[in-house]
């Protein structure tokens, strides 16, 4: 068997319509000694068709695991796991496109480092771009802006070996999902770190696990994946029961960090995430998400922190990171959670309802 340095895991599900651009841009990787891992996800389309004729032509790099129950896109990156062949593993969702250098760059400098993970910036592309013919920077990525500029606590981190204060910064300050990082497959596999099956928002588990186990990070500032901006994606999809994941996905990742004896040792983070993510991200997110008020629901979001964290306003990632002008609204819904709901509800409803009349004017 071909030796391969890097094993690609892209899970496909129903995403006939932008998976050959996805297709093009791994097999013209500069990097050669990968292999591409496509894992259909039971998908109902013809993207299992259009990866048997891409693996007719590239027999030698494509591989394709056929899933025949849906398991979402943690169990599908699961099965990809299971049967990766390389020493380092790298995640494409298979609606997005990369840069030819992505992974060459991001070998080079793993291996330069010896970091458990080396990571890279993205953007955002409009749902029918097509693969970009993107500017260099000296690293021979694009010049285009990431959609997420990194703290300069991050790029400190750079090369280092981390204590526990670095893990910490590196679960709580923004770098980007799963799919901006190479990563040491034994440190997924030595410490059990899989991906939640079955459900939506695997990502934000998966990542805030791993990053415990990480002893050295290395970054490379300059854009090289490409998000598409998917009508269908999870992240756009309105009156979905699945959005109430992001739920379940937050308080089973505290439940296995207290499994694991990482609670305590990483407190401040976990107190962070999950005021941050789960109780006012998950809270603002429903206004977006839904048509209908889930008012009870999102007041048990705040109920939550409040149990769970009493103290979370002076947690230390929360005073740096958070604008004054969301602390001022968190801490207005902290106090008035159903009240806010409401009112800001209506005020939506409202909004609307005038947009429509001055549109038919």
């Amino acid at each position: 068997m071909k030796k391969v340095e890097i094993s690609v895991i892209i899970p496909v599900y129903n995403t006939e319509k932008f998976l050959q651009s996805c297709i093009d841009s791994l097999l013209n990787q500069t990097m050669k000694d990968m292999e591409l891992i496509f894992v259909n996800d039971a998908s109902t389309d013809h993207s299992l068709e259009i990866l048997q004729k891409n693996a007719e032509k590239a027999l030698d790099k494509i591989k394709i695991v056929n899933l025949r129950e849906n398991l979402c896109q943690g169990g599908a990156r699961n099965a990809g796991i299971r049967v990766a062949q390389g020493k380092y593993i790298g995640f494409v969702d298979s609606d997005d496109f990369v840069n030819p250098d992505m992974y060459s760059l991001l070998y080079k400098k793993a291996v330069r480092t010896n970091a458990d993970v080396t990571f890279i910036q993205y953007m955002s592309v409009p749902e029918d771009e097509e693969m970009l013919i993107v500017s260099k920077n000296e690293e021979g990525g694009s010049s285009d802006k990431p959609l997420i500029q990194w703290h300069k606590k991050l790029i400190a981190l750079d090369s280092l070996q981390l204590d526990d204060y670095g893990r910490m910064d590196l679960m709580c300050y923004q770098i980007g999902g799963c799919v901006c990082g190479l990563w040491k497959k034994d440190i997924i596999t030595e410490n059990e770190v899989y991906f939640p099956e079955h459900l939506k928002y695997e990502d934000n588990y998966w990542g805030s696990l791993i990053k415990c186990y990480i002893r050295k990070v290395s970054f490379i500032p300059c854009v090289m994946y490409y998000y598409r901006q998917n009508l269908n994606s999870t992240t756009h999809s309105r009156n979905e029961m699945f959005q109430f994941d992001r739920v379940k996905i937050e308080k089973d990742l505290l439940y296995e960090a207290q499994k694991r004896d990482l609670f305590e040792k990483y407190y401040q983070a976990w107190e962070y995430m999950f005021a941050s993510r789960y109780a006012f991200g998950t809270y603002f997110a429903f206004f977006g998400w839904f048509d209908k008020l889930f008012v009870e629901e999102m007041v048990l979001f705040i109920d939550d922190l409040k149990s769970l964290f009493p103290k979370w306003e002076s947690n230390k990632y929360y005073q740096e990171i958070i604008s004054s002008k969301i602390k001022r609204k968190n801490r207005i819904v902290s106090k008035f959670p159903k009240q806010y709901a409401v009112v800001y509800y209506n005020y939506l409803v409202l909004k609307r309802r005038v947009k429509k009349f001055l549109d038919n004017i």
